[in-house]
């Protein structure tokens, strides 16, 4: 799969997915930069690597190895299928299969783009990122979790809401269950994008990447939100709050 670095993200896009940046979607068919990488990318990608999205059902192969084990995990070899398995799953660890993809967000808050496979191309063949790329996983701050105190709810064990501020047990059925917990709350990075609306003004949201599930959600941005403003996954429902923090000039 081809995509030229820096052309607009077109693979898998979701209608509420912020407009990306192709980076590291390479072909034998296609000639790319190789060169070092700075001292720190390799292990600053990894660690972004961790929240991956997109993940499809197939699997995409490196079109520059060859080698009798690669042709083996493809089904071409003598081997039993537990045996294929466990070789698959090293290709898929070394990185020589990808399936799903990562978003890196740049200080200016433009969004790249990339296979899993960006860092065996790197490592195995020299691959050189174009340097906003680069630069973006090199000025990519990595935050601590915040230790918080939680108010919830709950329903016959149910989690039904989880908010920082304290919650009016009037507002639910006296079976309903509140009370207290403390846990720490990771903090994400999240990007302003402007969402129409229907009399044509602009409504601003938060998008960033859940980092239990890798999926990409949003949350209606209000001028009076602290920053980081507190949020939960669509997809994880109460397992997976956050802090999502933004850059105030955006």
């Amino acid at each position: 799969m081809y995509f030229p670095d820096l052309s607009p993200y077109t693979y898998a896009p979701r209608g509420c997915d912020p407009p990306a940046l192709n980076i590291g979607w390479l072909d034998r068919a296609h000639e790319f930069t190789r060169s070092t990488v700075p001292t720190g990318f390799m292990e600053r990608l990894r660690r972004l690597m961790l929240t991956r999205v997109k993940q499809m059902r197939g699997f995409q192969t490196c079109q520059f190895c060859t080698g009798e084990d690669l042709d083996a995990a493809l089904g071409t070899g003598p081997l039993s299928e537990d045996e294929r398995r466990a070789l698959r799953q090293a290709c898929h660890e070394d990185g020589r299969f990808s399936s799903a993809e990562i978003r890196v967000t740049g200080q200016d808050g433009r969004i790249y783009a990339s296979p899993m496979m960006i860092a065996h191309y790197v490592e195995a063949h020299g691959y050189l990122p174009p340097p906003e790329f680069v630069e973006a996983v090199m000025q990519t701050m990595f935050l601590t979790p915040r230790r918080m105190i939680l108010h919830r709810v709950r329903e016959h064990g149910r989690v039904r809401c989880l908010s920082p501020e304290a919650i009016d047990p009037r507002n639910y059925p006296a079976s309903f269950v509140i009370d207290e917990i403390e846990r720490d709350i990771p903090v994400v990075f999240g990007v302003i994008q402007l969402w129409d609306g229907s009399g044509g003004e602009k409504h601003p949201h938060l998008h960033y990447i859940c980092p239990r599930c890798g999926t990409e959600q949003n949350v209606d941005l209000h001028p009076d939100d602290a920053n980081p403003r507190f949020g939960s996954c669509d997809s994880c429902l109460w397992r997976s709050p956050v802090l999502i923090q933004w850059r105030q000039d955006q």
